[in-house]
């Protein structure tokens, strides 16, 4: 079936921006990060004009070791994220974000305790959150 010129397929379709999330859900924060995030990707999808009918895809990875962390970043940049949100300790965001700095996309990280990771050269996810808020605007 066709209208002007477009089948009722490409009408219909809509963009899809690809995030992932590494995820502790044994953690008392990874559980709840994970929950949060599901329902902000899901409120927001849910409301086709906060993003002009583009949605978020949320891959989550599980990991508890940093060798897990490393291996899910790999993987959900393989999935081609435009970001990535992770749960772990400093020393596993410490490889995700050389992940993220390497690919060029911004990571936010939920649990940063480590000087080295706030640093103004490390300040992508600080981008990321900006993106965020910038598109309720």
């Amino acid at each position: 079936m066709r209208f002007s010129g477009y089948s009722v397929d490409q009408a219909v379709q809509k963009e899809t921006v690809n995030v992932g999330m590494i995820v502790d859900s044994t953690s008392c924060l990874g559980k709840r990060a994970k929950t949060a995030i599901k329902l902000a990707v899901e409120n927001v999808n849910s409301q086709s004009k906060i993003l002009n009918g583009t949605e978020f895809f949320l891959h989550l990875q599980e990991a508890q070791t940093p060798l897990e962390t490393i291996s899910a970043g790999v993987d959900l940049l393989d999935n081609e994220v435009v970001a990535l949100i992770q749960t772990q300790t400093s020393e596993a965001t410490t490889f995700v974000s050389d992940l993220g700095e390497a690919a060029k996309i911004p990571i936010l990280s939920l649990s940063i305790s480590s000087p080295a990771l706030s640093s103004p050269n490390r300040d992508s996810h600080i981008l990321f959150v900006w993106c965020i808020v910038i598109s309720f605007r």
